[in-house]
């Protein structure tokens, strides 16, 4: 059996793996193109549209900012997976969290779900947490919503890799029994913008990081078993360009 810490890093390179994958997709020449830098690359009648990740940015690549405290009430409880608290009823910690990420859409599918890769960074303040955050992520992302016309809104769910420059008790408060500086990457958001102004669009997010529990991996030691870990709920401006 390999190690535990053999098998986060194995899983780590994996996801990486394919991370760089389908950014090399979104680049690669047609029979049809005429140039390397061409923006898209479209399937299936235009079903699928692939977006060049080398080409300039035409509304493609996104600017995240953001700032919040800390959530203490549990994420399946949030969305009723173990019973369900109401947001008005949600409890919150001392600490708090700034942060910045870049986005960039990978494809669209449908003309309805986006797929982003996002890199991104926090810094944690107050309550006794100190920890930087960095993560790699994919999202997928749905725009069609019949109410666009009046406020544009899209819902998100991510998945990847956290990872903290060090363990904070407010992680070790929750899962006591083990601990990881890399852990999933899992942070919902919702986003709404004018009609007129979509490039400029308010975002609340779930910022997550934890072992997933048996909800994402299942019984593995991915994460050397942690179940929970910090999250943040935040709100923040995000600038498409």
């Amino acid at each position: 059996m390999q190690p535990i810490g053999c098998r986060r890093h194995a899983f780590a390179r994996r996801l990486f793996a394919i991370f760089s994958i389908v950014l090399c997709l979104g680049g690669l020449r047609t029979a049809h193109a005429s140039e390397l830098f061409d923006n898209t690359i479209t399937f299936l009648n235009g079903r699928i549209v692939l977006e060049n990740p080398v080409s300039r940015c035409t509304g493609t690549c996104g600017v995240h900012v953001f700032a919040g405290s800390f959530l203490d009430t549990d994420m399946t409880e949030v969305f009723g997976l173990e019973g369900y608290v109401a947001p008005w009823n949600w409890t919150y910690g001392t600490s708090n969290i700034a942060g910045g990420a870049v986005s960039r859409r990978l494809a669209t599918v449908f003309q309805s779900v986006d797929l982003e890769a996002e890199l991104g960074f926090g810094q944690r303040f107050g309550g006794g947490a100190h920890a930087t955050e960095s993560w790699a992520a994919f999202y997928l992302r749905w725009h069609r919503f019949p109410w666009n016309r009046y406020l544009h809104t899209t819902v998100a769910v991510s998945t990847g890799l956290s990872y903290a420059s060090r363990i904070d008790d407010i992680e070790v408060e929750r899962s006591p029994s083990a601990t990881s500086r890399l852990l999933h990457y899992f942070s919902p958001e919702v986003t709404f913008a004018r009609p007129d102004h979509q490039h400029v669009k308010l975002v609340l997010r779930l910022h997550h990081r934890s072992g997933g529990r048996d909800y994402v991996f299942g019984d593995t030691d991915i994460f050397n078993g942690v179940s929970g870990g910090a999250q943040y709920l935040t709100a923040g401006l995000k600038y498409q360009f």
